[in-house]
């Protein structure tokens, strides 16, 4: 099984400067799709080698279909990607009972809690 779960969510304005954008661009899309897609076929190449089948799991984002705030395009186009990646590798290997799947969560909180009474709950 493999699980792409990591991912970042910088802002970048539009209208900041051509380095910047560029910069942010390519450091979401590095890290929110390059970088499973990369373990992916690693992954698949490993399963296809031993004929054993085997299981992907992408975290994409609601983004991915509904889109983002203005500050955050290049998220929301890395999470697409990562959608019709998934739906290629799914139709691509399934006859080799190698799946994918991707999950699409809507905003989670990942940061320490912002109401210390939820520690009791």
């Amino acid at each position: 099984v493999l699980v792409n779960n990591a991912g970042i969510f910088e802002a970048v304005a539009d209208n900041a400067g051509d380095e910047e954008w560029h910069a942010a661009w390519a450091r979401t899309l590095t890290v929110n799709l390059q970088a499973s897609a990369d373990l992916c076929r690693h992954a698949i190449a490993s399963w296809r080698g031993a004929g054993s089948g085997g299981r992907i799991v992408n975290v994409a984002s609601r983004a991915a279909y509904r889109g983002d705030s203005p500050m955050h395009w290049h998220y929301a186009a890395s999470k697409a990607g990562m959608i019709a990646m998934t739906k290629s590798i799914a139709r691509g290997y399934a006859h080799e009972r190698i799946l994918a799947f991707a999950v699409c969560p809507g905003f989670t909180a990942t940061g320490p809690l912002s109401n210390p009474r939820m520690l009791e709950l």
